[in-house]
């Protein structure tokens, strides 16, 4: 079984930045940085990042994303899709730098740059993301992935 874990550190109202780890089966191994779309109370589409939660990572063979990643990389099959989001279809893992590369979808990176308003990009997304598909694919070819997104970007309620 494979588990990753995304905690979301910094965000700005376009963007949101993260560190993706594998929790399972070696604890805490830093797979890369991600970048996903603001945080917003009533979800906008294709500018609302997914729920805080644990999500089942699945297989896609179809699609926009599939045919090009198909068609431009010979190591690639089907996406890994984060299924059962609520009120969410087609979130995939996939390459890009800015907040306009994504809709709703984590992107994943090699480095990332943080403005002080909490927006940011991240960079080397091509490299990343090849490295980061070829290490979890087989665990979601097999249907045994999982990926937490922790918030902690967010202010909190603080007990005085």
């Amino acid at each position: 079984m494979l588990e990753l874990l995304i905690t979301r550190f910094s965000s700005s109202h376009e963007s949101t930045l993260g560190l993706i780890h594998e929790l399972e089966p070696t604890p805490y191994t830093l797979l890369g940085y991600t970048l996903e779309d603001g945080h917003r109370d009533v979800k906008v589409r294709g500018e609302t990042r997914i729920p805080e939660g644990r999500y089942h990572l699945v297989p896609r063979e179809v699609g926009r994303l599939h045919q090009i990643y198909s068609e431009r990389w010979s190591w690639h099959g089907p996406m890994i899709e984060i299924a059962d989001v609520p009120d969410f279809t087609w979130v995939m893992f996939h390459c890009g730098n800015t907040h306009g590369d994504t809709a709703g979808c984590p992107l994943v990176g090699g480095s990332q740059s943080a403005e002080f308003d909490g927006g940011g990009v991240v960079g080397r997304s091509r490299a990343s993301y090849r490295r980061f598909y070829q290490h979890v694919f087989p665990y979601v070819e097999y249907g045994e992935a999982w990926v937490r997104f922790l918030d902690l970007d967010r202010e909190r309620e603080v007990a005085e």
